[in-house]
């Protein structure tokens, strides 16, 4: 049977990405990055092969000024709403912003190409749809409602 790891792996090297690997003791993060429409960013996979988990989680490089957090929060409460797969996340102390999916395989099952790249780029084409609005609201430019109708989630 093949690692989750192996998967995400041999998934990475078909589809041709650049991608750093570390393991740990219980699991391999795999890091990358994604050119979006507008803006690039870092990606990180971590497979736990013992867990059957696989998570996906795209971190945003906005820089978020403490005067818009309540529209960017407000922003992402109502996009996550929508979202059938995944949710954005964003710490409260620093403003860090991720949007993160996974996957559990129960009972060894095995995983695929296809389920790795339906992760992938599930996450990362979810941040890109978004990525505008998330940035108009940070800079100021437009109210989280006006966003939020802008995406016509």
């Amino acid at each position: 049977m093949a690692a989750l790891s192996d998967g995400v792996r041999q998934f990475f090297d078909r589809d041709d990405w650049p991608v750093a690997e570390t393991a740990t003791g219980e699991s391999t993060v795999f890091e990358t990055v994604f050119a979006g429409s507008e803006q690039a960013w870092a990606v990180r996979v971590t497979a736990y092969d013992a867990f059957g988990q696989v998570i996906v989680e795209s971190l945003l490089p906005l820089d978020v000024p403490s005067q818009r957090r309540r529209d960017l929060e407000a922003l992402l409460l109502g996009v996550n709403w929508h979202l059938l797969t995944g949710a954005f996340q964003v710490d409260p102390s620093t403003a860090e912003i991720r949007f993160r999916n996974s996957l559990l395989l129960p009972d060894g099952e095995l995983i695929t190409d296809r389920l790795v790249k339906g992760l992938v780029y599930s996450n990362v084409l979810t941040v890109d749809r978004c990525w505008h609005g998330l940035l108009v609201v940070t800079e100021g430019a437009m109210d989280a409602q006006s966003a939020f109708e802008a995406l016509a989630l």
